[in-house]
């Protein structure tokens, strides 16, 4: 059994472009982790009860849900409304159902809805090999002294 980890979200989201620069490029029959653009949803990126399927060119490659380890979930539904694109609404509404009842282990469930409180919980829980989480500082309510010339910081 294969123990894939997907990020799903937008290719645009610079958490995510920030995310995949740390991960070397592979086909995705080699992937341990593997991104699903949902700009993609419904277009090249189709979904059903047993897997992903990933249209690259004239191939397909599927990732099947048994596979799915744990889900960095960065998804914001880019339509404006549902039924705009019904093959998109398809595939968002059957991932959150994945997301909140089938995935064992998912960062920013769509029923938690993705609460700032919950994630460092939910990173303890996920185990996100083969990303590793770096050395990180996290603080409430304070200002950073620091000196920060050197190093990428995330304030949320």
């Amino acid at each position: 059994m294969a123990n894939i980890v997907l990020v799903i979200g937008s290719a645009k989201d610079p958490v995510i472009q920030h995310l995949l620069s740390y991960v070397a490029p592979k086909t995705p029959q080699e992937a341990e982790l593997v991104f699903l653009d949902e700009a993609k949803f419904g277009k090249s990126i189709h979904l059903d009860s047993r897997c992903w399927a990933l249209s690259h060119g004239a191939k397909v490659y599927k990732v099947y849900h048994e596979e799915v380890s744990s889900v960095f979930n960065r998804l914001v539904c880019i339509q404006n409304t549902l039924h705009a694109n019904s093959a998109y609404d398809d595939v968002i509404l059957y991932c959150h159902y994945l997301l909140d009842e089938v995935y064992p282990k998912v960062l920013n469930r769509p029923k938690y809805a993705m609460s700032n409180y919950a994630k460092l919980g939910q990173l303890a829980e996920i185990g996100i090999s083969p990303l590793q989480i770096p050395r990180s500082m996290v603080r409430a309510n304070q200002q950073c002294t620091m000196n920060t010339n050197h190093r990428e910081w995330i304030y949320k």
